[in-house]
């Protein structure tokens, strides 16, 4: 739904509703000593969605907000966002809104002016129980009224100026002379199959070691574009490359020929005197099955290899173009109450509707590089999230400045000091919540040599955490857009890498559970079964990348005052097997002990709270067994043909209240001892919950299981039934 050609949001004309927008500055004269403060305008609407009629009337009638909110709301991209947060806007059900809004004022340590104003506009769904927060920058161009609220300027709408040319190339000088890392891969003998020759007008296709681009050990300098290709309908759009067309790409591509997108990173790959260009979607033969998947597993060296990589944060896809800014914003008058001759305008810009991490109340007084990466769809998609970490070097260009990042340092323009971020992660044991949470890990910079080998196995759990929430046009993508990882760490870390797990952590690596937060789980085992036979993202049913949302966290890694630790594997033995004539191809076979599951589950108070898994109870009679994580719903259906796996086991201490608990109780970084292994009674039990598969012999992974040593549970319940093989798809 494209509503933004047909709307004024610029208009500073206000209906009576958002006319009570108007900002107070008498707030500003209050502040001492506070991060922040607030101030309630008066604004109070109600509508009904998915419509929203009545804000439609007062936008055709000339109200730039209500022209801004609802397109924020129900346009493609607002409709997008909701989906993400897990409204069901494809249900069809009518439902009113209630509409209120707040100011927030954020302040640096020591200062009197704000350093940032938001405007939050909370959104109630009534009948959907649930209330969103739409989340608003406050700016104003340069003058008297920016001064005065000490407000953000509007970004300026040309990206490559002359200055933010000249800022770019100096921060790749000084990264080329300052920093110890390498800003290339070492590899001297890769060259990417194909690139675009930018040296000529039209620009061309040309294979580099036929065509006089690569001489040995003098690799070409090219830049690598990491970007959305959009929707399918963008898609369609998307000049590519295919069987037919590659012999006229290689005498030349025209001007109007290219997308939005494709001219932009041209342009700005030759005003950083970059002669050559790597994008997918023509460097790759697109209907080639054979040439996709020779190329989709050296994109490790395709990005690592890369000058730079040029990232357009600021498009949503191959169409929209990223070097002029079009943000949306809606103009506000302001008078100030303290000095009324201090007047103008401010302008309110709509950020994306997820910028608001629940999971970790993100706050909305973001600073510019943040706020352009988590208010860009780019963070989401997942082929984007292996092109960042293999890359060396990036290029931001967001909604409201240019960002340089490199494994030491990041750089925003306009800002004095660079932003020492990623060089912290070193001694640390988990990678740093910029790192996860963004999906900006560099995987340059942490497989270095002072990182123990479990801290890259732990690394590597959060990635995968981290990349499931990701978005594919094509489920099946999952395990190839991680591929170019999985190689570079493959080669750190000497294992072998299957369908997403490392085979020397089979045991843990098995132990991840579906997290409700953002998705939405098949609600009955029929629905998973059905879902697992398909076979619908290429994994089978015991790896991570056949779910999505998944989690290695658990809410019982403390209970109370105790910690647990030492996790040992219990297993007797863990085979992969490839079946390659079967659907789906991956079997693992364990030989452990194996048990009933002895009584339906039941619910607990987390089941039916918000939280972040779905956790019920194994009981024997009224005593407490287990509990399980399911992969779905309502486990209330044939559970006796369910059955429990034990991989693996950890012991229980007790420990002071301040004292921080083991990183992963799942982790041999805890070494157990022979006497803490015999101790059984006090080792708590981990493993999987399997079910049959109309395959005789085999079973489908459904959810895991840990139990504490209290009542029945612990790991002195499972040693008692026998050791059997079982073979899990």
């Amino acid at each position: 739904m494209d509503l933004s050609s047909s709307l004024e949001f610029g208009s500073s004309q206000l209906c009576a509703n958002c006319s009570g927008l108007q900002l107070d500055d008498e707030t500003l004269a209050k502040t001492t000593g506070v991060r922040c403060r607030f101030f309630d305008p008066v604004f109070e609407i109600e509508d009904s969605f998915p419509g929203l009629p009545g804000i439609e009337k007062s936008s055709q009638q000339g109200c730039g907000f209500c022209s801004l909110l609802r397109y924020t709301i129900v346009s493609n991209d607002g409709l997008q966002d909701l989906t993400y947060l897990g409204v069901p806007v494809g249900s069809g059900e009518l439902t009113e809104m209630q509409f209120r809004a707040r100011y927030i004022f954020f302040y640096k340590s020591g200062t009197s002016r704000p350093a940032s104003i938001v405007l939050e506009v909370y959104a109630h769904f009534v009948s959907y129980g649930r209330e969103e927060t739409f989340i608003f920058a406050v700016e104003a161009p340069l003058g008297a009224t920016a001064s005065h609220l000490g407000v953000m300027p509007i970004p300026r709408e040309q990206v490559l100026s002359t200055n933010s040319v000249a800022w770019i190339k100096s921060c790749l000088s000084q990264c080329d002379v300052e920093h110890a890392h390498s800003h290339i891969s070492t590899d001297k003998r890769f060259v990417p199959t194909r690139l675009l020759d930018l040296t000529n007008d039209p620009v061309k296709l040309v294979e580099c070691r036929t065509d006089g681009v690569y001489s040995a050990n003098r690799p070409p300098k090219y830049a690598a574009v990491s970007y959305c290709w959009g929707s399918s309908e963008d898609a369609v759009h998307q000049l590519k490359t295919n069987t037919r067309s590659l012999p006229s790409r290689f005498s030349g591509i025209q001007n109007n020929e290219m997308t939005a997108l494709l001219r932009d990173a041209i342009q700005a790959a030759r005003s950083l005197s970059v002669p050559y260009l790597w994008i997918d979607s023509l460097c790759i033969i697109q209907d080639d099955t054979v040439d996709w998947e020779k190329e989709s597993i050296v994109m490790d060296r395709v990005f690592g290899n890369a000058y730079v990589t040029l990232c357009p944060l600021s498009s949503r896809s191959c169409r929209q173009g990223f070097l002029q800014r079009d943000c949306l914003r809606a103009s506000i008058p302001f008078i100030s109450s303290r000095h009324p001759q201090c007047s103008g305008l401010f302008t309110v810009r709509s950020r994306r509707a997820w910028i608001r991490d629940k999971e970790e109340d993100t706050p909305s007084g973001l600073d510019s590089f943040t706020e352009d990466i988590k208010s860009s769809t780019w963070i989401r998609r997942g082929w984007t999230f292996q092109e960042t970490a293999l890359s060396t070097r990036i290029i931001f260009f967001g909604a409201t400045a240019i960002h340089f990042l490199c494994p030491s340092w990041q750089r925003t323009e306009c800002q004095q000091e660079p932003q020492n971020h990623i060089s912290q992660i070193r001694g640390r044991d988990r990678l740093s919540n910029l790192e996860v949470g963004y999906g900006l890990i560099q995987i340059h910079t942490f497989l270095q040599k002072e990182h123990f080998l479990p801290y890259v196995y732990e690394a590597w759990k959060e990635m995968v955490s981290v990349y499931s929430k990701r978005l594919f046009t094509k489920a099946l993508d999952i395990l190839p857009a991680l591929s170019g990882i999985a190689a570079s760490v493959g080669s750190h870390i000497e294992d072998e890498y299957v369908f997403g797990l490392w085979k020397s952590r089979f045991s843990e690596n098995l132990l991840w559970h579906c997290s409700i937060s953002g998705t939405t789980p098949p609600r009955y085992l029929h629905e998973l079964l059905s879902n697992l036979k398909s076979n619908v993202q290429g994994a089978p049913s015991w790896s991570w990348a056949s779910r999505r949302h998944i989690s290695f966290e658990s809410y019982h890694r403390v209970a109370g005052n105790y910690v647990v630790t030492r996790a040992h594997d219990e297993t007797h033995s863990i085979q992969f097997r490839n079946r390659v004539d079967k659907n789906p191809n991956g079997e693992i076979q364990i030989t452990t002990s194996i048990s009933k599951l002895p009584s339906t589950l039941h619910t607990t108070s987390d089941t039916t709270c918000g939280t972040k898994m779905l956790r019920y109870e194994a009981r024997i009679g009224e005593e407490y067994l287990a509990d399980c994580m399911m992969d779905y719903w309502w486990p209330q259906e044939e559970s006796d043909k369910m059955r429990m796996i034990l991989l693996r086991s950890a012991e229980i201490s007790s420990t002071a209240q301040d004292e921080k608990p083991c990183e992963s109780l799942l982790s041999d970084r805890d070494i157990a001892t022979p006497e803490s292994i015999g101790m059984t009674s006090f080792r708590l039990a981990y493993g999987l919950l399997i079910y049959p598969t109309e395959e005789s012999g085999t079973y489908y992974r459904i959810g895991t299981f840990v139990s504490f040593p209290v009542e029945k549970g612990g790991l002195e319940y499972f040693r008692k039934f026998s050791v059997d093989l079982v073979s899990i798809i």
